[in-house]
């Protein structure tokens, strides 16, 4: 199996190490490589995303019965993509019930694309960034209402 161009496996284990990564994945337009180190040293790892009480600006009067407004925050600093691709419907709309576990959006860092998934049931109720924004670590993702 070939490296992309320009790629060796020393130089992928280099950047592992270098980073102190778990894993790198790299792509190229026939191929997919991940190299996962197997070491004792502490790594770090992506946070799940987390789900947090989110206060509205202004309290609605009208809806005693309203659903405790949630969010979803960013667990990482990177480029956020809604969709799994350019041509595909996005993960997740306004006014859609998602599943604990569910996919949201995707998360790229460093050419690492990490899953963002719910941590418990609930409905969107906003999508508070756009496909291709750069995120900040805990910036809201997300509103939600518990389903």
């Amino acid at each position: 199996m070939a490296l992309p161009h320009g790629s060796n496996i020393k130089e992928v284990i280099a950047l592992l190490e270098k980073h102190n990564l778990a894993e790198i994945e790299i792509k190229s337009d026939k191929q997919t490589i991940r190299v996962a180190a197997h070491t004792h040293a502490p790594v770090q790892h992506a946070q799940p995303a987390t789900i947090t009480p989110h206060q509205p600006t202004q309290p609605d009067n009208n809806d005693t019965h309203a659903a405790v407004d949630l969010c979803i925050r960013a667990p990482l600093i990177g480029t956020v993509y809604l969709s799994p691709s350019p041509e595909e419907p996005p993960f997740v709309q306004p006014n859609q019930s998602i599943k604990k576990g569910q996919t949201v959006c995707l998360i790229e860092v460093m050419k690492t694309f990490n899953h963002i998934t719910s941590t418990e049931d609930a409905v969107i109720s906003e999508v508070c960034v756009t496909s291709g924004q750069t995120v900040e670590f805990d910036q809201m993702l997300f509103k939600l209402n518990q389903s």
